[in-house]
């Protein structure tokens, strides 16, 4: 499924096409990085072991025909590549060919052999290599194996989550999505100045979500919240309404007092101690039974028009039996076409798109009865490789940094991170909210919110 009113492009025209890339290894931060790069136009080869990739089994599994189940997951995860099974000398001769390397092999894999890295790069220097790991190549921590779950739980994800008794984890992804991401960044980056190696930490990659770290001050750290309770402000939270259920954000004070106004809290728009979002958190038994019980009389459909009339930060949120019918999703083509053998299923594309056009998020994943042991071939020609150059691959790059808040800013920092000059521009009476309120009296009498 390609986005509403894009157009349609040729994958010859994408910009990572004639892009050769190599997968080493499993797990998902290697497949979802290999998964951006296919999508943009690269062509991705997944070497896998005879008996299969690991994650061919990882439930829910569909039916792919012949008495076969294989995983969903994976499916969505391969989307346009080519799976083979190689020795050793024919994956060298392969990756000789090659712009990218993912590499998720086994901590030291990449040092001895045939398929050492620097092996590799002897015969091919322009090789842009990305060894993913748990916990990067250095420190006491470099040769564990680990799950999602727990990576996220060192990173601090679950610390501040869930009841006051215990944290609460959650079944998915999380850690694996973040760093293949930042591992797609990464071969993105040094296909711009080729014969680099990057070393990436899914540790250190889903850091980048926690908040545990600003969570530890003078006064010591804070404690856990409990369900549905978040930090900075209030109300912030998902709640029940007589059908479905609403995210409801209230921020500034002027959303406040709107808030207010549609739940009929006159007392406590006028409260001195409600004014502002940090105090408002802090009296949030005080200020939820407030409204909480009003959001019953009303479906999750109703007052998300009403907080829109209102400009108030509302959001429906479906439960996953009417996630895929959202019409805020159906028109903007946020879901792929997912095949693999006789199965087919819907699952989310790409979440970013070029102004060329929408990537290519539908497609077909190899089944584990296609693999061969035959000597994989580069289909498409070999894009030029640019020669490498001294310092960061993003050197020489000025970027103007208009965004604020959180996401915009990681981005720039992370391309400031790769070499980039960045120059962040902020108005002089409005600057980025994400350095926190101001509770000067002058921020209220002149209405600056």
């Amino acid at each position: 499924m390609e986005a509403r009113g894009s157009p349609v492009v040729d994958a010859a025209e994408r910009s990572l096409s004639r892009c050769r890339v190599v997968e080493l290894g499993t797990g998902s931060a290697l497949a979802y990085a290999g998964k951006l790069l296919a999508a943009f136009g690269a062509e991705v080869i997944k070497v896998e072991p005879a008996e299969g990739d690991p994650g061919r089994r990882e439930p829910p599994l569909v039916d792919t025909g012949a008495g076969r189940r294989e995983s969903a997951y994976f499916a969505w995860l391969n989307v346009g590549k080519t799976s083979v099974c190689l020795d050793d000398s024919a994956a060298h001769a392969l990756i000789g060919e090659a712009d990218v390397l993912l590499d998720a092999r086994a901590p030291g894999a990449g040092k001895a052999g045939e398929l050492a890295h620097a092996a590799l790069r002897s015969v091919n220097p322009a090789l842009v290599i990305v060894a993913i790991s748990w916990f990067g190549e250095s420190g006491s921590y470099r040769n564990y194996l680990t799950t999602d779950a727990t990576c996220r739980a060192l990173a601090g994800l679950l610390s501040l989550i869930g009841p006051v008794e215990r944290p609460v984890g959650i079944n998915d992804h999380q850690a694996d999505i973040v760093g293949g991401l930042s591992a797609y960044t990464a071969a993105v980056a040094g296909l711009l100045s080729s014969g680099r190696r990057f070393e990436l930490s899914l540790h250190e990659a889903v850091m980048a979500l926690s908040e545990t770290h600003t969570a530890y001050g003078p006064t010591g750290p804070r404690t856990r919240l409990g369900n549905n309770r978040f930090s900075g402000t209030f109300p912030l939270g998902v709640y029940r309404c007589r059908e479905g259920w609403l995210g409801v954000g209230v921020s500034s004070y002027a959303q406040w007092q709107t808030f207010c106004e549609l739940f009929g809290m006159k007392a406590a728009a006028a409260h001195p101690d409600y004014a502002l979002g940090v105090d408002r958190s802090a009296r949030k038994d005080e200020i939820e039974p407030l409204f909480a019980p009003k959001l019953l009389e009303r479906t999750a459909a109703e007052w998300f028009e009403e907080g829109m009339r209102r400009k108030l930060p509302f959001a429906i949120v479906p439960e996953m039996r009417d996630l895929l019918a959202q019409p805020v999703f159906r028109n903007d083509g946020a879901f792929a076409t997912i095949e693999i053998g006789d199965a087919s299923f819907e699952g989310p594309g790409v979440p970013f798109r070029p102004p060329l056009g929408p990537p290519a998020s539908s497609g077909a994943a190899s089944t584990l009865d296609t693999l061969g042991s035959a000597v994989a071939r580069w289909r498409g020609g070999r894009r030029p490789a640019r020669v490498g150059r001294a310092g960061a691959p993003l050197a020489g790059l000025r970027i103007v940094d208009l965004t604020m808040g959180w996401a915009g800013p990681l981005v720039t920092r992370t391309m400031a991170d790769l070499g980039a000059e960045v120059i962040k521009v902020e108005a002089c009476a409005h600057p980025d909210w994400w350095r926190g309120q101001d509770v000067r009296p002058a921020y209220f009498e002149q209405k600056l919110y």
